[in-house]
């Protein structure tokens, strides 16, 4: 029933206009849509402090969706494997501006990427997965974060992966568009 929720509410036709969007109350509403998910899973989503002031990003909603939606779903299938105690749970969204960008920095407190990747910026390129089911055949597909590296692209952003073992913590950043944009 969650899925089917968000599945709704990510398709809708003002999630496909581009607007100014309050990162903040985007988040928080973000929180609310993935919370049954969140509860269920004993993940704990903390965001940023509301008092911290007003980011306004002018995007498509489902672009930030599509981001922050592929970010959350490799946190839950990381909080699965061996070694993830349900107390340690945690999922970490911050956003800071300077005058030229907006810098949305995400973090979990999972076991990070696979032993194996030596380079962590290989996750953004696609068909590259990691995931596999019990008998070790390869499961994901590889699309999601590679979705994620197109859409900061298109937005002429960049992408810092800050933390890859253990945990993990990626900043996206985005410039702000100019006064003639």
């Amino acid at each position: 029933q969650n899925w089917i929720q968000f599945s709704l509410s990510s398709v809708s036709k003002d999630k496909r206009t581009r607007v100014n969007i309050n990162l903040l109350e985007y988040f928080k509403s973000f929180q609310n849509i993935w919370s049954k998910t969140l509860e269920f899973r004993k993940v704990t989503l903390v965001l940023p402090d509301q008092k911290q002031g007003k980011y306004l990003l002018h995007a498509f909603p489902i672009d930030i969706d599509s981001i922050f939606n592929n970010l959350l779903a490799n946190s839950l299938d990381a909080f699965k494997r061996p070694g993830t105690q349900a107390a340690q749970r945690k999922i970490f969204i911050k956003v800071a501006e300077t005058k030229q960008n907006l810098q949305m920095t995400y973090e979990d407190t999972g076991p990070g990427l696979d032993a194996n990747i030596k380079n962590p910026y290989q996750i953004l390129e696609p068909f590259f997965t990691t995931k596999v089911d019990n008998t070790g055949k390869e499961v994901g597909t590889g699309l999601g974060m590679w979705i994620v590296k197109n859409i900061v692209d298109e937005y002429k952003g960049e992408i810092e992966i800050l933390n890859k073992r253990p945990g993990f913590k990626i900043k996206i950043i985005l410039p702000k568009p100019k006064a003639h944009d």
